[in-house]
């Protein structure tokens, strides 16, 4: 019942384990000089914006800061140099950490 009330959609879909959410591109940063080792990373979960589930997550993981143009590029070359035979999207994100203190 409180899925209905926040209009959001079902985690799963109902004839498969696949979940409804919008697509996601995480990415895993080292840190510098962790705390422990279980502080040594940082993780970041970005939409695509324009996903059709990005306005009814079902677990509200969208962040509006995270939202992500993505760019469609037509055959040809990727910026790794592979050589692509199918349109392919690329995405720019700037992450800013803040500095280390001198603690």
């Amino acid at each position: 019942m409180a899925r209905r009330a926040t209009l959001r959609h079902p985690f799963l879909a109902p004839s498969s384990w696949l979940a409804r959410r919008p697509s996601r591109m995480a990415t895993i940063l080292p840190m510098a000089r962790p705390a422990s080792p279980a502080t040594s990373r940082v993780g970041c979960a970005r939409s695509a914006a324009g996903d059709q589930y990005i306005d009814t997550d079902a677990v509200f993981g969208v962040k509006s800061a995270l939202i992500t143009e993505l760019t469609r590029h037509e055959p040809g070359i990727a910026p790794d140099g592979t050589s692509i035979d199918m349109p392919f999207y690329t995405a720019s994100y700037d992450f800013v950490l803040a500095p280390i203190s001198s603690e």
